[in-house]
């Protein structure tokens, strides 16, 4: 037997951008599922039920920012960085007012495998099942813009304050800068296998007992892209640890995934 559902989810805020209203967007979260399954008796006291599925649902931003790009606001400074893949101005924070953004850029993709087989079987006043599942899990994302078009921020203990923060947004006297230098990926990956045991025993016609035993298996999340660090305990030689600053430096530079993963499945 094979099914297959699928459903459209459109959201749509008028008011991406923070408060003001100025980034109206949607969020679309299309989603489907297939299942293919086989049930079949293999005597008259035994039945195998196999079942394989997937399942999928993805969540994509889609601002309207047109009025937010680089052009439209007459933007022609020098970027840090080349990646501002929207071309749109910078987010702005100024103390005491409601600031803006440039609206929802998440990228996110969700797909679960399944595979599982369950057998029942009839002796005497027991009935007995066996089944075992393996699940692979995989979620995609993007770091919604990871700041790609830059954070100015306004406020009066900038070094030429005005001590007015408008009046240091008129005259473009911010107090910091940042901008990302690309939107990074994670390919999020595991498994999952699972393994269960269960006994029906009608005892009498006043008794029945029900005994069971299941056991999961979940294994360690990693990044198909091998941008996921993980701390191995195995591995820590307390003569060797770092303290304070020079810890963080170390871990940085040192730091290597348990796991490395070049495939993307």
């Amino acid at each position: 037997m094979f099914r297959f559902t699928h459903q459209d989810w459109d959201i749509f805020n008028g008011f991406q951008g923070t408060n003001l209203g100025i980034v109206p967007g949607g969020r679309p979260r299309p989603g489907w599922t297939s299942v293919l399954s086989h049930n079949y008796t293999l005597n008259p006291t035994t039945i195998n039920y196999v079942s394989f599925s997937v399942s999928a649902n993805q969540i994509q931003g889609l601002p309207a920012n047109e009025i937010l790009g680089r052009s439209a606001l007459g933007l022609n400074y020098r970027e840090i960085f080349p990646a501002n893949n929207f071309q749109v101005g910078p987010t702005v924070n100024i103390a005491g007012f409601t600031g803006y953004n440039v609206g929802d850029r998440i990228r996110n993709l969700n797909t679960t495998f399944q595979l599982r087989d369950d057998v029942s079987k009839v002796v005497g006043s027991h009935t007995l099942k066996f089944g075992v599942q393996f699940t692979r899990s995989r979620k995609d994302q993007n770091n919604s813009g990871a700041n790609d078009n830059g954070t100015v921020t306004f406020n009066t203990s900038a070094a030429n304050s005005t001590r007015n923060v408008i009046g240091d947004v008129l005259l473009g006297n911010f107090q910091n800068y940042t901008e990302g230098q690309v939107d990074t990926s994670w390919f999020a990956r595991f498994n999952q296998l699972e393994f269960y045991a269960q006994d029906s025993w009608r005892v009498n016609r006043k008794l029945s007992v029900e005994l069971g035993l299941r056991y999961n298996l979940v294994f360690p999340l990693y990044s198909a892209l091998g941008n996921f660090a993980t701390f191995d305990v195995t591995r820590f030689k307390a003569a060797k640890r770092a303290t304070g600053f020079a810890c963080q430096r170390r871990i940085a530079h040192h730091g290597r995934p348990l796991q490395r993963h070049r495939h993307l499945w």
